[in-house]
């Protein structure tokens, strides 16, 4: 290990190892890249590395590294460097493609790390400065990537469920299986519109209630199941969140409904008349 004030290098193969971070538990930003094989990260929650992916935290973030036989991974921790992580997101965890910044990051990762296993000391000052430029070039690349791709993934997914939006079966992962991708890719794509997928699902199911107890056509059908037509099963669970989303019980809303429309016929047939 190579070390100053403000970055040190890690080098782990096979086993459990304690995560490395800053001096005394100050702020900084721990960088993890798996050079070869899988390691799993835990923390709060545990997360899983491919070979060749690169992740980005918060220094203290995860507890520990598992590495797998025959795998390694390179560490650094920055002292004082926060990453631009993009809102609601506590680390990030990328496969580089060829010519990003995060390839280069990956790469002088490992470079320094080996380096410092050979004993060599590569971390000058003018060395910490590019190290974590390039750290925060990669966030801010990847949360540029995020915010283009997660728009077409909203629609995807908004496409999707409006097809299946009568399924009871309709939920996050069934979502994110079609559209392939992950439920934390699925779930950001809706927080950057100020949603969560849940509450998309159960507003668009509220919509189409709505306009089915407005329906003089289908007034004779039970408000349950007009509800359960939608997915929602749960009649006193329906009636609840229709209440709290239009002031209304649903049977309200529908009696109300029918005497708005009621003189309409009405009029019509007294202007024959005269």
């Amino acid at each position: 290990m190579s070390r100053n004030s403000d970055v040190q290098f890690h080098r782990f193969g096979r086993g459990m190892w304690r995560m490395p971070t800053t001096a005394g538990g100050s702020p900084g930003t721990v960088v993890v890249v798996t050079e070869r094989g899988a390691a799993r990260l835990i923390g709060t929650d545990a997360v899983t590395m491919e070979p060749g992916e690169v992740l980005v935290a918060p220094a203290g973030r995860f507890a520990s590294v598992a590495v797998d036989p025959q795998s390694a991974v390179a560490v650094a921790v920055l002292a004082g460097v926060t990453a631009g992580l993009a809102a609601g997101e506590t680390f990030l965890c990328i496969r580089p493609e060829g010519g990003s910044t995060a390839s280069v990051l990956r790469y002088v990762v490992l470079g320094l790390s080996t380096d410092s296993s050979s004993g060599s000391a590569p971390g000058s000052p003018r060395v910490v400065q590019q190290l974590s430029a390039i750290v925060m070039a990669t966030c801010a690349e990847h949360v540029t990537a995020q915010a283009f791709s997660s728009g077409h993934l909203f629609e995807d997914a908004r496409s999707h469920i409006e097809s299946r939006l009568a399924d009871r079966d309709l939920g996050l992962e069934s979502v994110a299986r079609a559209l392939n991708v992950s439920t934390r890719t699925l779930n950001r794509a809706f927080r950057a519109h100020d949603l969560t997928f849940g509450e998309w699902i159960r507003r668009r199911r509220l919509d189409q209630c709505r306009l089915d107890l407005e329906d003089p056509m289908l007034a004779h059908v039970p408000v349950s199941v007009v509800a359960a037509r939608w997915g929602l099963t749960d009649a006193a669970h329906f009636s609840r969140i229709f209440k709290t989303e239009y002031g209304v019980s649903p049977r309200s809303f529908r009696s109300q409904h029918r005497r708005a429309a009621a003189p309409l016929p009405l009029r019509r047939e007294l202007a024959v008349a005269v």
